[in-house]
């Protein structure tokens, strides 16, 4: 379903408790017809379970049949084996064992390792985007102050005449806090579908065709984003007027006159 994101879990094989089973071992790839396709008759399904040992906690897609030693060996002609540790210190752990099998044929998974190079690119990745977005919300914030500090006063003889012909305080607070919550209104109208609309061709850019996914509206970051630019607005606004608020009536007619 579009929009929800909602994990089902179900069994691929519709094997039971006691069940018996067939199980047909190939050693060659390219013929599964052949004589050396072996059958193995009767394999009785002890227990159905959906916990996972050590190392297959997040495989899925496959069935997993765990079986003894014994029996696995008897269907292998070459001889491995799977070893899943887990290790308080694993770099230590793998420096031991290949010590230990120098002169042997084996691979080696060090999933810690592998976590912190994964964590390392995360980080780097993240000190990039936050420090472009810190970046452009800076550049944001001083085009914001610079016009509205720009536009107050250059209205500063308009404002000297409103309270020259009797506009109070309150009066003054008021106009100005509408004109703060509409500049606010007029931002948002077109900042948020834009961004919306930048974020949706960013994520089709980086979706990969072969999985589907859902686009999110971040309803949590529209509204953040909300918040902070009324707050910057009234208390940029609140600002400017204060500066305008110090400056004498007359001084600032005659100023804009000259």
């Amino acid at each position: 379903v579009k929009g929800k994101a909602k994990s089902v879990e179900l069994s691929m094989l519709d094997y039971k408790d006691n069940d018996s089973i067939k199980v047909a071992i190939n050693n060659n790839n390219n013929d599964t017809n052949n004589e050396q396709t072996k059958l193995y008759n009767d394999i009785s399904i002890i227990k159905v379970t959906s916990i996972r040992p050590l190392g297959y906690e997040n495989t899925y897609g496959i069935p997993l049949f765990i079986v003894s030693d014994e029996y696995m060996n008897s269907l292998l002609e070459e001889k491995y084996a799977v070893l899943n540790i887990d290790s308080t210190n694993p770099d230590k752990l793998q420096d031991d064992v290949e010590k230990l099998l120098k002169d042997s044929k084996y691979n080696i998974y060090n999933l810690d390792k592998e976590e912190n190079m994964l964590q390392s690119y995360y980080t780097l990745m993240a000190i990039f985007l936050y420090g472009f977005i810190i970046v452009i919300a800076l550049i944001g914030i001083t085009n914001i102050y610079n016009t509205i500090t720009t536009n107050v006063n250059l209205r500063s003889r308009e404002f000297a005449m409103l309270k020259s012909i009797g506009m109070t305080k309150k009066e003054f607070n008021r106009m100005v806090s509408l004109e703060s919550l509409f500049l606010g209104f007029k931002s948002l109208i077109w900042g948020i579908p834009i961004g919306l609309g930048l974020g949706y061709i960013i994520f089709i850019a980086l979706t990969d065709s072969d999985f589907e996914f859902s686009f999110i509206i971040p309803y949590s970051g529209i509204i953040i984003s909300i918040v902070v630019v009324f707050l910057l607005i009234f208390s940029l606004m609140k600002y400017s007027v204060n500066k305008i608020n110090k400056q004498n009536i007359i001084e600032t007619i005659r100023n804009e006159n000259i």
